[in-house]
C-alpha cells in the first residue's frame, strides 16, 4: 500500500525530463480536464517533448504562431509563476467514432500569449 502512495505522489510533482523542462499537470477550466503539460524556456526541449508524447516531427522554429488571448489562466499563471517561455500537452478526443490526437503548443513572448496547435486523425 504504502508503494502505490508513494508513486501517486510522485505523478504529482514536477519531474525533470528534457534538458531544462520539466511537466506539469495543469488543470484546465475550459474543458474540465487535467492535463500533463511540458515547460521550458528552450523550443528544442519542446520540439523533443512533442516527439516522445505524440510521435510528431515538428519544427516550431518555422511555425506561424496566433495569438492567444484566451489562455486558460492556469495555464497562464503556471508559465509566469515558473517563468518559461514555452509549454506543450497532447490530449486525444473521440469524436463520433474516430480518435483525434490534440497537440498544443503555448509561447509567451512578454505580456503576449500564442498558440500553434495540430490535429492528427489516429486509426
Amino acid at each position: 500500500m504504502k508503494k502505490i502512495c508513494f508513486v501517486a505522489l510522485l505523478v504529482l510533482c514536477s519531474t525533470f525530463v528534457y534538458g531544462q523542462s520539466f511537466e506539469r499537470e495543469i488543470f484546465v477550466a475550459g474543458t474540465g480536464d487535467l492535463l500533463l503539460y511540458t515547460l521550458s524556456n528552450n523550443i528544442r526541449d519542446i520540439e523533443r517533448a512533442i516527439h516522445t508524447r505524440a510521435g510528431m516531427n515538428i519544427n516550431l522554429s518555422d511555425i506561424r504562431w496566433q495569438l492567444n488571448p484566451a489562455l486558460c489562466n492556469n495555464v497562464r499563471d503556471v508559465m509566469t509563476r515558473e517563468n518559461v517561455k514555452f509549454s506543450m500537452t497532447t490530449y486525444i478526443r473521440s469524436v463520433l467514432t474516430v480518435n483525434i490526437r490534440r497537440v498544443i503548443v503555448n509561447r509567451r513572448v512578454g505580456d503576449n500569449w500564442f498558440i500553434a496547435y495540430w490535429s492528427e486523425l489516429m486509426i
